[in-house]
């Protein structure tokens, strides 16, 4: 989506559960696709930096071609919440090492120490 009319500035937008949020207001409802979701959504209890974490997952998944988290439902909650995402060699080894630093980055399972919106426009 477009920020405005004759913008090139696009935003990625999922207008499913979308709504107006003051910045850093602490959010408690779990909504979102599992594949997706921060470890903190899970937890019922997160701001806006979990879609950082939701930008990194599809970050991975145009950088090597597949989903981070594998497994059935609950094997892929389980691994949200450790930050443990599949490491796929033959693909990882084809994306620089810039490229896999700002998704390890963006897939942080801490909010605090997880790349914010400046600091990932920044990264090399």
């Amino acid at each position: 989506m477009y920020d405005e009319k004759g913008s090139h500035h696009l935003k990625l937008i999922d207008f499913g559960f979308s709504k107006f949020w003051e910045p850093n207001t602490t959010m408690a409802l779990r909504y979102g696709t599992m594949a997706y979701i921060a470890p903190e959504v899970i937890h019922k209890d997160y701001t806006s930096q979990c879609d950082m974490w939701s930008f990194g997952v599809v970050v991975f998944i145009l950088l090597f071609g597949y989903m981070p988290f594998q497994g059935d439902e609950q094997q892929q909650y389980q691994n949200i919440l450790a930050g443990k995402y599949s490491v796929k060699e033959k693909y990882w080894s084809k994306v620089s090492r810039e490229a896999q630093d700002l998704v390890r980055k963006l897939i942080f399972v801490d909010p605090l120490k997880r790349l914010n919106p400046a600091q990932a426009i920044e990264h090399s």
